[in-house]
């Protein structure tokens, strides 16, 4: 058997890209004999975009659809002997990053341990199998610049404080950014056939597009689909008083439903208001994670890149970099307009919507599946 590997990294358009191979599952099947599984509960596949639940299940963590690693290997594999396909091909961020989260540990060694056992119950998995893994990393800078975004966006959902500033969560996710040690781990417990390494970087991707580029690596021919489809482009980044706001707003612990809320009104405002300035980092930050991981990103072009740099960007003078704080004024408008949709119908709304979601997705995951494929079959047709 043939199994590709695509392991993110996060924040290198994997939704994007999931989105496509889900929606084309059959077609990949059919005329390319690479099968993209799903996941199905009693019989009826949920569509899953990708395989994250997997990855994660490796270390025993309970995510929806809350099956063990063994019964979704077991699901993968008796829909690859079905569909007759040579290739199996699964994708998931979660399995470069994921669980094990890093502020689940007081001891960055324990961080190492767990995440190499990750990888051994993989291996268990994909045994002597000809293993392609491929794997997209951005610059530390670059990577950290969105991934702290995202951890204010969805911090309240982990139930627990992760971010103080910007200084502790770098310090903090120091781990995540060892790309040449967390890739030794892979090359030497999976050992695969092939390991196929790319910068993300929009320049050196196929006509600047994931989605292409991934295709050529796995021998796809793109003119069989249709590429630019409105459901591959569903992640929108918080502009930065957005941001600022959610910091302000996780300083109070709340309930996972009203968490959800939260985050569904300022999806909403950000679309509708964001003001499209990204978050920024420090220069001395960016100068600190620069010198930290400049001997192993030298090491890991030898190794991976035929001694190319695997980062293409020359090291930027820190000295020079321009750096402003986000305006209190804008900060305080996101924050009257959030106050007020949250007060307002609409936010009681979304209340009970998420309320609902979440009694269903935990009691009923069947019912859960079935009702958010009838919406999205409904948001698609308008």
């Amino acid at each position: 058997m043939n199994i590709i590997l695509h392991i993110g990294q996060s924040k290198t358009g994997t939704t994007a890209l999931q989105s496509f191979l889900s929606r084309n599952r059959k077609k990949l099947a059919k005329e390319y004999s690479t099968l993209y599984p799903d996941i199905t509960l009693k019989g009826r596949p949920i569509n899953l975009l990708n395989h994250n639940a997997f990855a994660n299940a490796l270390n025993g963590y309970d995510f929806y659809p809350y099956l063990t690693a063994d019964e979704y290997w077991h699901q993968f594999m008796e829909q690859y002997k079905a569909s007759g396909c040579e290739t199996l091909l699964l994708s998931g961020e979660s399995f470069f990053g994921g669980r094990p989260y890093l502020w689940e540990f007081d001891d960055i060694n324990d961080y190492y341990s767990v995440y190499k056992e990750k990888l051994e119950v993989l291996k268990r998995y994909t045994g002597e199998d000809n293993l392609k893994i491929i794997v997209y990393l951005r610059s530390q800078i670059q990577w950290l610049t969105s991934a702290i975004p995202q951890i204010i966006r969805y911090e309240g959902t982990m139930q627990q404080r992760i971010y103080e500033d910007d200084k502790q969560i770098t310090q903090m996710l120091v781990p995540c950014m060892n790309y040449e040690r967390l890739m030794s781990e892979w090359g030497a417990v999976l050992d695969p056939d092939a390991m196929y390494m790319k910068e993300y970087n929009r320049k050196n991707l196929t006509k600047q597009n994931i989605i292409l580029d991934f295709l050529d690596l796995i021998g796809v021919s793109p003119s069989d689909f249709e590429i630019d489809h409105p459901e591959d482009h569903v992640h929108e980044s918080w502009s930065r008083e957005i941001i600022e706001l959610k910091k302000e707003l996780n300083l109070t612990p709340k309930s996972r439903i009203a968490e959800d809320t939260i985050i569904d009104i300022l999806d909403r405002h950000n679309t509708a208001h964001g003001k499209k300035e990204k978050y920024a980092l420090p220069p001395e930050i960016q100068k600190f994670v620069f010198e930290t991981f400049y001997e192993g990103n030298e090491k890991l072009s030898r190794q991976y890149n035929d001694g190319k740099a695997i980062f293409s960007k020359e090291k930027p003078d820190f000295d020079t970099l321009k750096y402003a704080s986000v305006s209190k004024e804008s900060v305080l408008e996101a924050k009257t307009r959030f106050l007020k949709t949250k007060r307002s119908f609409d936010g009681y709304r979304t209340l009970l919507y998420n309320a609902f979601k979440r009694f269903l997705k935990r009691t009923n995951p069947y019912l859960f599946s079935y009702c958010s494929s009838l919406r999205k079959k409904i948001k698609r047709h308008g």
